[in-house]
C-alpha cells in the first residue's frame, strides 16, 4: 500500500471511530432522548438522520465492507419491516397504526446506520466498546447523584427510583447490563470484578427486579466462561453486601424509611416480601391477563400491528413475546428470539461469550419489556453485537487460512 493511499485508509479509521464513539455517547447513554424531553435539544430522529449524513463517506468503500455486513441480521430487518407493512394494509391500521409503524421503519433505519458505523474494522468496534464502558460509569454516578438529588434531571422521573438520562429506571438497569457485557472484557482480569460490582451497585439503586436478574445471570455466564475469576468476584460480592447491609443498617438509624420515595419504599417492602401485593407488579399482571385475552381473540393472524397500544390500559404488555403475539399471532412470539439468533449466530473466538451472555439477558428482557426493538440504546446494542460476530467469524477464516 503506498504511502496516499494509506493515509486515506487510516483517515477512513479515525472517522470511523469518531462516529462510533459518539453514536454511543449520545445514543447508549439516551441522552438524545433526555436532552430532547428536557427541551435542550431537537428531536432524536432529527439526530439519527445527522448521523446517516455523517455515515455517507463510509458508503464509498460499500463494496469492501459487504463481507462484514451480517446477512442474517439484514434478512431479519427487511421481514421484520416487510411483516410489519403488510399487516398494516391488511387490517387498515388507524393513525396509531401508521405510528407504530413509523416506529419500526424508524429503528430499521437507526440499525443500519450503526451498522454502516460499526462494520468492517476491529479497531472501530473495541473503540465503541471503551464509549460503553465509560457510559456505563456515566449511568451509576448519575444514578447515586440521582439518589442524593431526585430532582436533578429536570424532574422527569416520576418514579422515586435513580435512573439518571434514561428516566426510567428499568431502562437504567437493562443498559447497565448491557454496558457490563460489552466492556468487561477489554478491561485486564484484575480489573473485573470491580466493574462488575460497580455497575451491579447501579442497577441495585434503580431496584429494577428484570435488569438485577439479568446482572447475576450474566456474572454466571461470566464467571462459567472465566470472564472473571470465582474467587475474585466471590470476594468482591461478599465485600459489596457487608457494604450494603451496612448502609442498610445506618440507614434505618438515620433516615426514616417513610420519607423515601415512594417507588422506593415499595420495591424495598416487596423485597421483603415478594409473595405481598404490590401496585407495579400487580398491574403488569393485570395487563399481562388482559394481552393474553387480546391473542386469544386471534391466536393464528393477530390483531394488526398496535392492537395492545390501542386499548384502554394506556400502556403495551410490558412483554415483548405477547406484545408481538397480540399483533401478529402465536408466530409472534419468534420475533425476538430470530433477531437474537441473528446477530449472535457467527460468532467466534471472544465473541462467543459476549454472545451467550447478550442473548441470555435480551432473551430475559423480552418478558420485563415491550419496547425492546425500539429503544435506541439497545438498537445500538444489536448493531454492535452483530458486526462482532462478523468481524470474529472473518477473523477466524484469516487465521485458518495462514495456518493452513
Amino acid at each position: 500500500m503506498i504511502p496516499a493511499i494509506a493515509r486515506k485508509h487510516d483517515l477512513i479509521i479515525y472517522y470511523q471511530c469518531a462516529l462510533a464513539i459518539a453514536a454511543v455517547a449520545i445514543f447508549f447513554s439516551d441522552a438524545d432522548l433526555y436532552f430532547f424531553r428536557s427541551g435542550q435539544s431537537p428531536a432524536p430522529i432529527n439526530i439519527i438522520f445527522l448521523f446517516g449524513g455523517l455515515s455517507i463517506p463510509l458508503l464509498f468503500s460499500i463494496f469492501n465492507r459487504i463481507k462484514y455486513f451480517p446477512s442474517a441480521f439484514i434478512v431479519w430487518v427487511v421481514g421484520y419491516i416487510t411483516v410489519s407493512l403488510l399487516y398494516f394494509l391488511i387490517f387498515l391500521s388507524s393513525d396509531v397504526g401508521y405510528q407504530e409503524l413509523r416506529l419500526r421503519v424508524l429503528s430499521a433505519i437507526f440499525i443500519f446506520i450503526m451498522l454502516l458505523i460499526f462494520s468492517k474494522y476491529h479497531v472501530v468496534q473495541v473503540w465503541a466498546r471503551y464509549a460503553i464502558l465509560f457510559v456505563g460509569a456515566l449511568a451509576v454516578l448519575n444514578n447515586i447523584y440521582e439518589l442524593l438529588n431526585p430532582l436533578i434531571f429536570s424532574g422527569l422521573n416520576d418514579t422515586g427510583r435513580p435512573a439518571g438520562f434514561y428516566v426510567d429506571p428499568n431502562r437504567s438497569g437493562c443498559a447497565l447490563v448491557l454496558s457490563m457485557i460489552f466492556s468487561t472484557e477489554i478491561l485486564p482480569q484484575k480489573y473485573r470484578p470491580y466493574l462488575i460490582s460497580f455497575i451491579g451497585l447501579g442497577i441495585l439503586l434503580t431496584f429494577s427486579r428484570g435488569a438485577i436478574l439479568g446482572w447475576i445471570l450474566v456474572t454466571l455466564i461470566f464467571i462459567k466462561k472465566r470472564v472473571i475469576s470465582k474467587h475474585q468476584i466471590v470476594y468482591w460480592l461478599i465485600a459489596v453486601g457487608v457494604l450494603v447491609v451496612g448502609l442498610g443498617f445506618l440507614s434505618s438509624e438515620f433516615v426514616n424509611i417513610n420519607q423515601l420515595p415512594y417507588g422506593i419504599r415499595e420495591r424495598l417492602e416487596w423485597f421483603e416480601n415478594p409473595t405481598g401485593s404490590e401496585h407495579s407488579a400487580d398491574s403488569r399482571m393485570d395487563i399481562l391477563i388482559a394481552g393474553w385475552q387480546l391473542f386469544l381473540q386471534s391466536p393464528l393472524w393477530g390483531n394488526g400491528i398496535a392492537s395492545t397500544i390501542e386499548w384502554s390500559f394506556g400502556i403495551s404488555t410490558h412483554n415483548m413475546y405477547l406484545f408481538y403475539m397480540t399483533d401478529h399471532g402465536f408466530l409472534g412470539i419468534l420475533i425476538l428470539p430470530l433477531l437474537v439468533y441473528a446477530v449472535t449466530r457467527n460468532s467466534r473466538g471472544e465473541s462467543q461469550y459476549i454472545a451467550l451472555a447478550f442473548a441470555t439477558f435480551i432473551i430475559l428482557w423480552g418478558i420485563f419489556s415491550h419496547t425492546v426493538i425500539e429503544d435506541r440504546f439497545i438498537l445500538l446494542s444489536f448493531a454492535l453485537m452483530a458486526t462482532l460476530s462478523v468481524t470474529s467469524q472473518q477473523e477466524e477464516k484469516y487465521r485458518l487460512g495462514h495456518n493452513v
